[in-house]
């Protein structure tokens, strides 16, 4: 009897023992000390992120987290750009109140000295969008063909304010691999130094396609690379460098191979982003992809694209819209403010009625009556009201 109480009470340890070790197997350790600075403790999510597996709802986003992935600013001038159009190149911007002339000047020296600018992204950035027709003023008078946006967000570029609270010229230089070159107000004295080093950033990266890096072991490859019209020859001339026996030119063309490729990804989403604002832009993407990345998969997928478009009844209608909202704006940045306003305002007939504004007004006002008879349910019926409630003119609508 005894020792059948000794082997039960042997048989409950051990059971208990088991349970133990179970438990302690299907737990982490308990931490030692409190999590590194910054992080938060193991299980909760970082600070001011959803626990995980949820999104934040629409409402509860910043204005910033509502913007799709691909804008990088306001439309203002110039060709329709997206963050696609910065990625691997090397990047000359420069930010302006929208009412100095001379901003243009260092992009436009840097466009007419170097001859090979197919990696060169410049970009001109409205600081404050209430100065939105002098900006439009500017660019035509200037006949500026640099892509001009407000709203940007581009690192580096630093927004700065003179003794009178005025905003200041300011400028950045940056090259593909994220390095700052220059940041600051531009110095016309330094302006030849300053071309001087985007010659040396597209020396080191000519061709948007590295994906910001450079690469030792394959200077014949990027040599080639930045003056192909197609890349799927060269993709797929790297992908048989995986047999080579130097580890180092095995890794550079995998990485090389594979920053082509998502090039081909990034052009695709820029095409898909302006389908719905700018339909010339994104069928004009999708053409370039078709064409330099016929027989890899953005080819493929950019072919397919092409076809959608042409197939869908819409499209000769959005096409003409689009012509005629660029028409008003050119039509628009002819015109000039009443005498004493800071901007032009056709509410205000001192505006609407100035001799030095007669013709433009005569030209503006008959494309708009079309736009809003003809257009007005367009993709870029949405850009153009924005336009014209800037220039003081009304949407029927609201």
């Amino acid at each position: 009897m005894r020792t059948c109480r000794r082997f039960t009470s042997l048989m409950v340890s051990a059971a208990l023992c088991l349970s133990a070790c179970v438990a302690w197997a299907g737990e982490e350790p308990a931490p030692k000390g409190p999590p590194p600075k910054g992080e938060p403790p193991k299980g909760e999510p970082p600070k001011g992120e959803p626990p995980k597996g949820e999104e934040p709802k629409a409402d509860e986003k910043t204005p910033e987290e509502k913007k799709p992935a691909e804008y990088l600013g306001e439309y203002v001038w110039g060709p329709h750009i997206s963050k696609a159009d910065i990625e691997g190149k090397v990047l000359l911007c420069v930010g302006f109140d929208g009412n100095d002339r001379t901003a243009p000047a260092i992009p436009g020296m840097a466009l007419g000295q170097i001859k090979d600018t197919r990696n060169l992204q410049v970009v001109l950035v409205l600081l404050d969008k209430a100065n939105l027709t002098k900006a439009l003023r500017v660019a035509t008078a200037t006949k500026i063909a640099i892509p001009i946006v407000a709203d940007a967000k581009i690192p580096g570029l630093k927004v700065e304010k003179d003794d009178k609270g005025k905003l200041k010229t300011t400028m950045v230089l940056r090259t593909p691999d994220g390095r700052e070159v220059f940041s600051g107000p531009p110095d016309a004295g330094k302006a030849q130094a300053t071309i001087e080093d985007v010659k040396k950033a597209l020396a080191q990266f000519p061709s948007p396609l590295m994906g910001g890096r450079t690469y030792g072991k394959l200077g014949a490859a990027v040599k080639q690379l930045a003056s192909a019209t197609t890349y799927a020859s060269i993709v797929s001339s790297l992908k048989a460098k995986d047999k080579s026996k130097d580890p180092a030119e095995r890794d550079e063309a995998r990485a090389l191979a594979y920053a082509i490729e998502n090039y081909g990804a990034v052009l695709l989403k820029k095409a898909e982003y302006f389908e719905p604002i700018h339909l010339p832009t994104a069928q004009e993407t999708y053409a370039a992809v078709a064409k330099a990345f016929k027989g890899l998969e953005a080819g493929a997928k950019a072919e397919e694209r092409l076809k959608a478009i042409k197939d869908d009844k819409s499209t000769a209608a959005e096409l003409a819209a689009c012509k005629l909202a660029d028409q008003i704006r050119q039509q628009a940045g002819l015109l000039g403010p009443a005498k004493g306003a800071e901007s032009v305002d056709l509410g205000n007939p001192e505006c609407a009625k100035a001799p030095f504004n007669r013709a433009a007004v005569g030209k503006l006002l008959p494309s708009v009556a079309a736009f809003k008879k003809k257009y007005k349910d367009s993709r870029i019926a949405k850009e153009c009201f924005a336009l014209l409630e800037a220039y003081g003119i009304k949407d029927d609508a609201k």
